[in-house]
């Protein structure tokens, strides 16, 4: 009997394929194989197979799609795979080596047991073949995905880095580069992966096209993040400056086993042009206490491209000597482009094995990676910094257990709710640090008094969002022909102010929309329709009119935006929209249709004491 999840849902025995059935049965199928030999529960089978609008029928047609499973694996003629209801959902009983899921984590765990290399290579190419496709192919929308195969995926994208390594090892370099080349244009954001193609590339003579490859990935990192490429890049890149065509087998190794002993120093290199937030970095610096009888928590939350990652790493820096058994560094994609978030359960496996763990040793569950982190790390003082946090239940498993640690958080995300967590929320730049920011990146000098009136316009242009100045300074430095006055022109006069902060893979309009799309159905309606209102500022009342929903609904949704950055609360119970995130609403109602009922949305906004309008087609 084989069961296969990792790819299109299958069921075969020696007799042929077994009839799973329509989409959603077919999921609820393979939810259960995932868990062999566990309960589920119909409640979380009903969020997982509706994970946005369960019908009120969703526990009757689970029932059916079961009743369906049993029917199909009879007529399969196989009584060695049985679907048992439990007191609250559930079970698929089998032997758990029939599913290629449960059978690919084993075959994983024995490679990375192994210590001959040419046994562990056999046992990572038997795992990867596995695979036939995405996990759950075509049958899982995105939320439910996330929740049962990100770790999937991880595992999958851990093993071909770890399978490229042992190639590099035995200096198997045929097809090795292409097979690269492939991996780091789809996954661009895997330092492991990159120095690998750096290294294949330099011991195949292609050292030219190595060093190419580390500055994309510098100026990638740069435009995004304004950050600079992980230590074991720059290292690689050292090496093979200098030379040495064993690169990549001494100091600067492609392993996930670190050294036992070994003090982990992962911050990214903070960026040149930082400017400004010094306030911030007082508080910071304040806020962490030597002799506190807790771990110290600080969150650093604000709107996309407000500056949150440079600010933390920047203060991770000032604060590193204080930690001297090493700093950690976790990207947890919370917003991230075409990346799900970092189930906590591959969060915690990377901290582990960055602390020197044999992967042997690392427990299955959540629980039991959480218990050891917080067994490591007891007694050591270690900076943890974790980056793009989407929810508190991603970072509860990753946070330390005693005192000595300090853990600094970003987010779009206002998270209110860790214990003894330090809050900071960040705001766009002073007019003044704003400027600063610009001419640092420009390299403008001494510039006339007609010059700093235009950058003062160019920032205030760019809603002094750190993101937008850092794109606009950048546009300006690739044009030796522009001019402040040209670029002033461009942000004021054209059709759509978002279109022109963008430059490679950089984009305002883009960050924005990452935010947007974490909202429920209700509040991005009401993000779009904030657009169509004249002014900046609004109101509840005024927000009702516009929506036509009720004022409590209205101000959970309004405080919703707030929680997400997307609005900030102002005085005597109004809102404010920030000029850019204005603009993208608008464009958000553009592409919705929107635009023809814009006289009545903002008639509806305005006649405060009329019955509520609501926009045709919103």
């Amino acid at each position: 009997m084989r069961l296969c999840v990792l790819g299109p849902i299958e069921a075969t025995t020696a007799g042929g394929s077994v009839n799973l059935g329509v989409r959603k049965q077919r999921l609820v199928f393979a939810v259960l194989a995932l868990g062999a030999n566990q309960p589920v529960t119909i409640d979380r089978l009903v969020d997982l197979v509706w994970p946005d609008d369960p019908p009120a029928t969703a526990r009757g047609m689970l029932h059916s799609y079961v009743s369906r499973l049993r029917a199909a694996l009879r007529t399969a003629g196989t009584d060695r795979v049985g679907l048992a209801r439990v007191d609250s959902g559930y079970e698929l009983r089998c032997d758990p080596s029939w599913v290629d899921a449960h059978r690919f984590t084993t075959l994983l765990a024995e490679a990375r047991a192994s210590t001959l290399d040419e046994r562990r290579l056999a046992l990572l190419d038997r795992a990867l073949a596995l695979w036939r496709g995405p996990a759950l192919a075509g049958i899982a929308p995105a939320p439910t995905w996330a929740q049962l195969c990100q770790g999937l995926e991880e595992a999958r994208l851990a093993a071909i880095e770890d399978q490229v390594e042992v190639r590099l090892r035995l200096a198997r370099h045929d097809r090795l580069v292409d097979e690269l080349l492939a991996l780091t244009g789809e996954y661009p954001h895997r330092p492991r992966l990159t120095a690998a193609l750096m290294l294949a590339l330099h011991r195949t003579g292609r050292t030219g096209e190595a060093l190419r490859v580390y500055q994309v990935v510098r100026r990638r990192l740069g435009e995004e993040l304004g950050l600079e490429p992980p230590a074991e890049l720059r290292n690689l890149q050292v090496a093979i400056l200098r030379g040495d065509r064993r690169a990549g087998g001494g100091t600067v190794a492609l392993t996930d086993r670190p050294q036992a002993g070994a003090v982990p120093r992962q911050l990214p290199a903070g960026t040149t042009t930082f400017t400004g937030r010094t306030a911030q970095l007082r508080r910071l610096r304040a806020a962490h206490r030597p002799s506190a009888a807790v771990t110290t928590i600080s969150v650093i939350d604000g709107m996309a491209g407000i500056g949150k990652t440079a600010l933390a790493v920047h203060a991770a820096h000032q604060l590193a000597d204080h930690f001297p058994d090493g700093q950690m560094f976790v990207d947890l994609h919370g917003f991230s482009e075409g990346v799900s978030p970092l189930e906590p359960t591959v969060a915690l496996d990377r901290l582990l094995r960055t602390l020197g763990t044999p992967v042997e040793r690392i427990p299955a569950d959540t629980d039991g990676r959480a218990a050891l982190l917080r067994t490591r790390l007891a007694n050591r003082r270690m900076l943890i910094v974790l980056d793009n946090a989407v929810a508190e239940s991603q970072l509860r498993p990753l946070l330390p257990g005693r005192a000595g640690c300090l853990v600094l958080v970003t987010s779009r995300q206002r998270l209110s709710g860790l214990d003894d967590a330090y809050s900071m929320s960040l705001d766009v730049l002073p007019v003044s640090d704003a400027a600063r920011l610009f001419t640092r990146i420009t390299g403008i000098r001494s510039p006339s008094a007609t010059e700093r009136a235009q950058v003062c316009t160019i920032v205030e242009l760019c809603g002094r969002l750190p993101l937008a100045i850092r794109i606009a300074a950048a546009r300006l430095s690739a044009r030796p022909a522009w001019t402040p006055a040209h670029l002033v022109e461009l942000l004021r006069d054209g059709p759509d102010r978002l279109a022109e902060l963008r430059t490679g893979q950089r984009s305002v309009a883009t960050a924005f929309q990452l935010s947007y799309r974490r909202l429920g159905p209700e509040a991005r309606r009401v993000f779009r329709l904030l657009g169509l209102h004249p002014d900046r500022d609004v109101d509840v009342d005024a927000v009702v009119a516009l929506a036509g929903r009720p004022a409590r609904c209205v101000r959970r949704l309004l405080e919703d935006l707030v929680d997400a950055n997307l609005l900030q609360p102002g005085r005597d119970g109004r809102y404010r929209l920030h000029d850019l995130l204005g603009e993208h609403a608008r464009s958000l109602a553009r592409a919705e249709g929107l635009q023809p009922a814009r006289r009545a949305a903002l008639i509806g906004g305005h006649r405060l004491g009329a019955a509520p309008v609501t926009p045709a087609g919103v």
